[in-house]
């Protein structure tokens, strides 16, 4: 999957516990509210779906029955507790400790209910729809505030899967 966020501004926050909040479009001339949340768009680029078995010896390939489609995705700011809260699993890599002032992000999928974005089945067996993704991530307020690209990347595993996730903030020319 990937996702993107345009012409975002990270600005002063009007309430106690977020550092920052979020603009879009093209900074204080779009005429944009502040939020502490950003739509964006996502689209599903690549996918391997398994294959379900009858018994040990008889396996039912999946076949896609919808999409892959565009989704919208959204950007959430996280008090540091609301933070912790979502990074409660133990087996999660990403610890909260704040070792120096950071931004608490969400990333998050928002998927139709049915998970049309990309539906497929076994025939004969079940039908499914991807669920929803998402993620709580922390960004240096000092890394904000030098208006320069930078990126990371943060493991995940779930039920079934892992991977990685790739976070990137691209400076935009304020000119």
């Amino acid at each position: 999957m990937y996702s993107g966020f345009q012409n975002l501004r990270f600005v002063a926050s009007p309430f106690a516990g977020h550092p920052l909040w979020i603009q879009p479009g093209a900074g204080a001339s779009s005429g944009a509210p502040a939020s502490h949340q950003a739509s964006g768009k996502g689209e599903i680029r690549g996918f391997d779906l398994c294959q379900a078995w009858e018994d040990e010896t008889h396996s039912i390939p999946a076949k896609v029955t919808g999409g892959p489609s565009p989704f919208r995705a959204t950007l959430t700011v996280l008090t540091a507790e609301d933070a912790k809260e979502r990074l409660a699993n133990p087996a999660d890599p990403m610890t909260p400790v704040d070792l120096v002032r950071v931004l608490w992000l969400e990333f998050s999928t928002r998927f139709s209910i049915l998970g049309q974005e990309l539906a497929w089945e076994h025939p004969g067996l079940s039908k499914s729809g991807i669920s929803n993704y998402s993620f709580v991530f922390s960004v240096s307020l000092d890394a904000l505030g030098k208006k320069q690209s930078f990126s990371f990347t943060l493991p995940h595993a779930g039920e079934g899967e892992s991977g990685t996730w790739s976070v990137m903030f691209n400076a935009v020319s304020t000119r």
